[in-house]
C-alpha cells in the first residue's frame, strides 16, 4: 500500500509525463499520407515506397507489412529524405528511410522491423522519464529532429534552458554539448553528403537473419587487430549465414560515442546492392557500402 506522500508524487508524476506527451504531440512532423499496398498510389513517392515494401513482404522478417499501413513523413528541413512508419493495427512493426536522388528517382537507404523504429516518439518519452527530465507543467519543452546518417540521427531536446541529444534509435543519451556540437556539425554534414543515396534497389533477393550475440564478447578494436576486410560480398554472406560472428563499429561523434554492433543478417537485392543486418534496438538493415564508410568490421 502506498503512503499518501508516495502517492502524491507519483500523481505528480503522472501529470508531468502527460505534459511532456502532449508537448511531444505538437512537435511531431505531421504524416504527408498512409495507405495499404492494397490502394492505388497518389504520388511519385507513394509509388515507390509501397513497390518497396512488397519486395520486402514477401519473407521474413517484413511478412506484417503485406496487411499494414504505411505512414510517410519529411525527416526533416534540407534533407530531401522522409521516414516511413509501418503500422499494422495499432502496433508498429517497422521503418524505411527514402532518400531523393538527383536524377528525381528515389533510393531506399536504412529500414527495419520491430516497435522500436526510428524517431519512435514512444522511446522518445522513456527516455525522458527515465532521465528525469520531464518537464513541470510550466516548463516548455522544444524537440527537433536531425538527421545525417544511419549513427547520426538525434533528438534535440531543449527543456528548462538545457540542450540534451537523444539517439532516435535506442533512446539513449549522447555525451554531446553545445560547443562539441557545433564543432562536428561540418564532418556530420560532409559524412551525409557521402552516405546517400545509396545505389538502387528494387527487386528483393537473398535474405537471411540469425541469431543475436553479444558484440563486448571481446574487443578486437581496442586490442590494435586489423579490421575485417570485405572484399567479396558473396563472402560476407557465406560468413554471416555460416554463424560466424562478425562485428560494425563506429564513431559517429568521434571519441564522445562509439556504436560496437553484432551483424546478425544481410539482404541482397539483385540490383547489386547488399544491406547488412545490425540489432541495435531491433534489426536494422543499412547498405553496406553506407557501414564501410561510417565504421569498421571486426570478426
Amino acid at each position: 500500500m502506498n503512503t499518501p506522500k508516495k502517492s502524491c508524487s507519483r500523481f505528480r508524476l503522472i501529470l508531468r509525463i502527460a505534459f511532456a506527451v502532449f508537448a511531444l504531440s505538437a512537435l511531431a512532423a505531421p504524416p504527408q499520407g498512409s495507405f495499404s499496398l492494397a490502394a492505388p498510389a497518389s504520388s511519385p513517392l507513394e509509388k515507390q515506397v509501397r513497390e518497396w515494401a512488397a519486395e520486402l513482404a514477401r519473407e521474413e522478417p517484413f511478412a506484417r507489412w503485406k496487411d499494414a499501413e504505411f505512414r510517410i513523413q519529411a525527416l526533416g528541413p534540407g534533407t530531401h529524405s522522409w521516414l516511413v512508419i509501418v503500422k499494422s493495427g495499432e502496433e508498429t512493426v517497422g521503418y524505411m528511410v527514402v532518400h531523393a536522388a538527383e536524377d528525381g528517382s528515389y533510393r531506399l537507404g536504412e529500414y527495419g522491423t520491430g516497435p522500436n523504429v526510428l524517431f519512435s516518439e514512444e522511446t522518445f518519452r522513456m527516455s525522458l522519464a527515465e532521465n528525469g527530465l520531464v518537464p513541470a507543467k510550466d516548463v516548455p519543452l522544444a524537440a527537433s529532429r536531425a538527421y545525417f546518417h544511419p549513427f547520426a540521427a538525434v533528438w534535440i531536446v531543449q527543456v528548462d534552458g538545457e540542450t540534451h541529444w537523444i539517439d532516435a534509435k535506442t533512446g539513449e543519451w549522447l555525451p554531446l554539448d553545445a560547443e562539441s556540437w557545433r564543432e562536428m556539425l561540418p564532418e556530420l554534414h560532409e559524412r551525409s553528403a557521402e552516405s546517400h543515396p545509396p545505389k538502387a534497389a528494387f527487386v528483393s533477393g537473398k535474405r537471411f537473419l540469425g541469431e543475436t550475440f553479444d558484440a563486448y564478447e571481446s574487443l578486437p578494436w581496442l586490442a590494435g587487430e586489423r579490421p575485417y576486410a570485405i572484399k567479396s560480398a558473396k563472402k560476407v554472406q557465406r560468413r554471416i549465414a555460416g554463424g560466424l560472428h562478425l562485428k560494425y563499429v563506429t564513431e559517429p561523434y568521434g571519441d564522445l560515442a562509439l556504436y560496437a554492433l553484432p551483424v546478425t543478417g544481410y539482404h541482397a537485392w539483385r540490383e547489386g546492392r547488399l544491406d547488412l543486418a545490425l540489432d541495435m534496438a531491433g534489426h536494422r538493415f543499412v547498405p553496406l557500402e553506407t557501414l564501410q564508410r561510417l565504421g569498421a568490421f571486426y570478426e
